[in-house]
């Protein structure tokens, strides 16, 4: 391991990329977390953690975020942005300029964070644009590793659907709800972040990365309901609502109608993962998603 390398953190400030900073901070990497806004983040900032401006959309700060830099992480994503931020401009164009920007920096690594749904054929745009940014980063020569990891759990499970049973008892389910999928903690996650910056045999590597359980949406609303001792009333959008709905909010907001459209197809097509040979070989812990319910059922009661 090399602490002394600089870090660039494109990403910092979601939730996968503050447990990600949190680890490699502790491990003594001088680490540069790049956000828009610095000035709302100054919580982050600590020993060896420092916050740099910089915009996707943006080359000019790119170049000077990359300044200095060993090696850039990438976990920074627009997949619900609008305006300005359209997944479209972040995800595609921004990451390909932050690609050419660290190539001119003389960067020497990128961990990019791309995801299981990362195929030039998917129907989603934004699995799309991952796909090729994929592409682009294994051509441009710098030495990288490609992380495909499943839905987070934080985010699939909990926000989007935990959350608003612990709330109101009540589970909104976009489609029939009774498609197995994969899910993988975020804490998991960053720990095969710092795990593969520290191995050599990782670089020039695609990790496909997976949680050890494939439930539906309705298995785990029954979860929920289960290990909080409530009772939950179901509500689902049926597949066809969901099609419409998406074309008229887009226009509005092209993320939401996102969310809707990656509903419906995933609400048909194989969502469940088998545990590939490169997570094997990596060997990180996995929170199961019993674990991580039981986790938000606890914090909950905790808060009440």
């Amino acid at each position: 391991m090399n602490s002394h390398q600089k870090i660039l953190l494109v990403g910092g400030t979601g939730t996968l990329g503050q447990l990600t900073a949190n680890l490699l901070s502790q491990a003594g990497y001088p680490l540069h977390i790049m956000t828009r806004t610095p000035d709302k983040h100054k919580q982050l900032a600590g020993p060896n953690v420092y916050l740099v401006k910089g915009d996707l959309i943006d080359p000019s700060s790119l170049t000077k975020a990359c300044a200095g830099m060993d090696t850039v992480i990438v976990m920074a994503h627009s997949f619900l942005g609008r305006g300005k931020y359209t997944s479209e401009k972040v995800d595609l164009d921004g990451h390909k300029s932050l690609i050419d920007c660290a190539m001119a920096a003389g960067i020497k690594r990128m961990i990019y964070l791309s995801g299981l749904g990362a195929r030039d054929y998917n129907q989603i745009d934004f699995w799309r644009s991952k796909y090729t940014i994929e592409g682009y980063l294994k051509k441009s020569g710098i030495i990288y590793t490609i992380i495909r990891p499943a839905n987070f759990m934080e985010t699939h499970i909990h926000l989007l659907l935990g959350k608003g049973i612990l709330k109101n008892r009540k589970a909104m389910i976009f489609g029939k709800g009774e498609n197995p999928a994969n899910f993988v903690a975020a804490a998991d996650v960053a720990a095969l972040i710092k795990i593969v910056l520290e191995n050599p045999s990782a670089q020039n590597r695609l990790i496909e990365f997976g949680g050890p359980d494939n439930m539906s949406k309705n298995e785990i609303a029954k979860l929920y309901g289960q290990l909080a001792n409530i009772n939950v009333k179901y509500t689902h959008l049926g597949q066809g609502f969901l099609k419409v709905l998406s074309n008229i909010i887009k226009p509005i907001h092209p993320g939401i109608a996102r969310v809707m459209a990656v509903s419906v197809v995933t609400d048909e097509i194989d969502q469940t993962y088998t545990t590939s040979p490169e997570q094997k070989e990596f060997n990180v812990p996995l929170t199961s998603i019993e674990d991580f319910v039981r986790q938000q059922v606890r914090r909950e009661n905790v808060r009440t």
